[in-house]
């Protein structure tokens, strides 16, 4: 059986720990699986390249010694309450167990649950402070990531002025207009356009808008057939980032799709096919219908074989997800269709609603 903890649910000890308080005992298992945890450090001006998740009443319930602190000072190893290592993501203040971690349980009842987290020794305060952590990036960051940094790929900003036409080539901005034609903000090479139906339909995504299905239609898609990119062959690791909502989670929707990333919904689960052997790789990021997401790709090699870091931000719920698949990609540089970039394939329905995305390479 899975247990699910959220911070909301719980009771804040002390400003230092969650506490959960089950009303039946958890029966007799004979192992434990942590897995799925994310944290973020919401009013903190620093931020630690790591932190330990702990928990006094799991560590009283595993079998054997997990994990000890080593001091030389005095030459003795204490055993701790950690029960999972957490690390930073591409997003500064935000950390995600990379991995699930798998402990034996002895005989110990397991009805009170702890949770808390620590830099080191010194447990993290999780009440608010005085100080709040707020972004200064602005559309001259993101235009310096191209042109200072030459890092930037695609930025399609689906409010910029001329970004949207319809069919004549008319620039149209109003929620219910029809689309054909987007324009990217940064990459002149990029114009995404109608592959199939008769148009999309501007829509509104919170206090922005974005591209749906038209009216009435079915099987949309958008994509560039002459995909030229102006800085990053993609080949290496590489960030992409987009708002949507989900509309409709009961369908197969195609998020993003290029030779160098394929990336799907289906079930209300986010998934990727991986290209080399055309099997879909389902993760553990679910959707809820008619919310709004940021969802976060970053492409990076482990040593061994290149991965794909998933994070999915819920704005709606205030809730993150974190998600790391077992494999990667290689960027098919050679292949003729290495060209096109596409949202939405011709048989299927763009059900859902697209914000703008932008898209940076690192080389």
């Amino acid at each position: 059986m899975k247990f699910l903890f959220n911070s909301k649910d719980a009771t804040i000890t002390n400003s230092k720990s969650f506490d959960f308080s089950l009303t039946k005992q958890i029966p007799h298992s004979k192992q434990l699986t942590v897995e799925n945890v994310t944290f973020t450090l919401k009013n903190y001006t620093s931020s630690p390249a790591s932190i330990y998740l702990r928990s006094k009443n799991i560590q009283r319930a595993l079998r054997q010694k997990h994990s000890v602190t080593v001091r030389s000072s005095d030459r003795h190893d204490d055993q701790n309450d950690i029960i999972g290592f957490l690390e930073e993501s591409h997003e500064q203040y935000r950390y995600f167990l990379r991995n699930p971690i798998r402990y034996t349980l002895n005989d110990t009842p397991l009805r009170d649950i702890d949770f808390y987290f620590t830099d080191g020794d010194t447990v993290l305060n999780l009440e608010a402070q005085s100080q709040q952590i707020n972004s200064t990036a602005t559309d001259t960051t993101i235009q310096n990531i191209g042109d200072v940094d030459g890092k930037l790929v695609v930025w399609t900003d689906m409010q910029h002025s001329n970004a949207l036409q319809n069919v004549n080539q008319a620039v149209v901005s109003e929620v219910g207009d029809p689309v054909n034609y987007i324009y990217d903000r940064y990459n002149p090479n990029l114009i995404w356009g109608l592959a199939y139906g008769t148009n999309g339909d501007i829509c509104q995504i919170e206090n922005t808008i974005g591209i749906t299905r038209g009216q009435n239609q079915s099987w949309q898609s958008f994509f560039d057939a002459d995909y030229v990119n102006p800085n990053n062959p993609l080949t290496d690791e590489w960030h992409f980032h987009m708002i949507f909502k989900t509309n409709e989670l009961a369908t197969f929707q195609c998020m993003l799709y290029a030779d160098f990333c394929r990336l799907y919904v289906y079930n209300s689960v986010l998934t990727y096919q991986i290209i080399e052997t055309n099997a879909y790789e389902a993760q553990s990021l679910q959707l809820l219908q008619g919310n709004t997401y940021i969802i976060s790709v970053k492409r990076f090699h482990d040593g061994n074989q290149w991965q794909f870091e998933t994070r999915l931000e819920n704005t709606d719920e205030n809730a993150n997800q974190n998600v790391q698949t077992a494999t990667g990609t290689a960027t098919k540089q050679t292949a003729p269709s290495d060209t096109k970039i596409r949202f939405g394939v011709p048989s299927t329905s763009l059900v859902h609603s697209k914000g703008s995305m932008f898209w940076l390479g690192v080389n």
